[in-house]
C-alpha cells in the first residue's frame, strides 16, 4: 500500500523465517537501503539456496532487474518450485509481463485463460 516503514515492521515481527527472508530484501530496497537489501537477499540465498527461486524472481522483478528475475523463474520451473503456479496472477511479477522471455515461459506453461 506504499507504507514501507509499516511493511518493514510487519516483516520484522513475522515469526516465519522463510517469509522474513523474502520480505526484507523487498522492504529495504523500497526504503532506499540498497546495501541492506542486497545483504538481506544474500542471507536468504545462503539459507534457502535454489528452493526459494520463485521468491528471488519476485525480488529481482521488484528491484527492476527483469533478466535476473526471469533467470530465477526458469530455475523455479526446473526444480518445480510451487510458487510458479502463481506466475500468471502475481502482482510482484507485473514488471516482467512485457518481457519476451517471460511471455514465452507463460506460453510454455500453458496456463488456462
Amino acid at each position: 500500500m506504499g507504507d514501507f516503514q509499516k511493511a518493514k515492521t510487519a516483516c520484522e515481527v513475522e515469526p516465519d523465517i522463510y517469509h522474513l527472508q523474502s520480505c526484507m530484501p523487498l522492504v529495504y530496497e523500497k526504503l532506499g537501503q540498497h546495501e541492506a537489501a542486497k545483504a538481506a537477499l544474500a542471507i536468504a540465498m545462503e539459507a534457502q539456496k535454489d528452493y526459494s527461486s520463485y521468491q528471488y524472481a519476485q525480488i529481482y522483478a521488484q528491484w527492476g532487474e527483469p533478466q535476473k528475475a526471469i533467470d530465477w523463474l526458469q530455475r523455479g520451473i526446473k526444480i518445480l518450485d510451487p510458487g510458479v503456479e502463481s506466475m500468471k496472477v502475481d502482482p510482484f511479477l507485473d514488471p516482467l509481463r512485457g518481457e519476451p522471455r517471460f511471455q514465452a515461459m507463460m506460453q510454455a506453461l500453458k496456463f488456462p485463460p
